[in-house]
C-alpha cells in the first residue's frame, strides 16, 4: 500500500539539478514532493549536506507575486523539475489512484451485487 507523503503523495529526489532566476544560475539537490493531481507542491532541499537537515519551501502559486529571490527560486526550480522529472511524477500519481482505487474495490461492489435470473446475470 502507499503511502501518503507529510508534503503530498510522494518525494521524488532530484540531484544537483541547475536552474536559472534573474540571470543568476543555481544548482539545489533534494526532494520535489507532489500531490494527486501532479503538481510540485513543496520542494526540500539540502541545506549542510545530506541527511535530515533540510530546508522545505512552499511552491508559490503561478499567479502568486514573488517579491524575494527565494520564492523565484523556488518557482523555477518546480517548472525545471515538472520538466525532467515527468515520469516520476507521473507514476507516482498513477501508483497513488491505484493505491486507492485498491483500498475501495471488493469483488461484492463490483460482481457480488448482481442477482441472477435463470442462470444469466439480470
Amino acid at each position: 500500500m502507499q503511502t501518503r507523503d507529510c508534503y503530498g503523495i510522494r518525494a521524488i529526489p532530484f540531484c544537483d539539478t541547475e536552474f536559472e532566476v534573474d540571470g543568476l544560475k543555481m544548482m539545489w539537490g533534494g526532494e520535489a514532493h507532489i500531490e494527486t493531481d501532479g503538481t510540485i507542491i513543496f520542494i526540500s532541499r539540502e541545506w549542510l549536506g545530506e541527511g535530515d537537515d533540510r530546508i522545505t519551501y512552499r511552491v508559490p502559486n503561478s499567479h502568486a507575486v514573488t517579491d524575494n529571490l527565494t520564492d523565484r527560486a523556488v518557482k523555477a526550480l518546480a517548472k525545471v523539475l515538472e520538466v525532467d522529472c515527468k515520469d516520476e511524477i507521473t507514476d507516482a500519481v498513477t501508483d497513488h489512484a491505484v493505491s486507492n482505487l485498491e483500498q475501495v474495490w471488493s469483488p461484492r461492489s463490483e460482481w457480488g451485487t448482481h442477482r441472477t435470473l435463470r442462470g444469466r446475470v439480470a
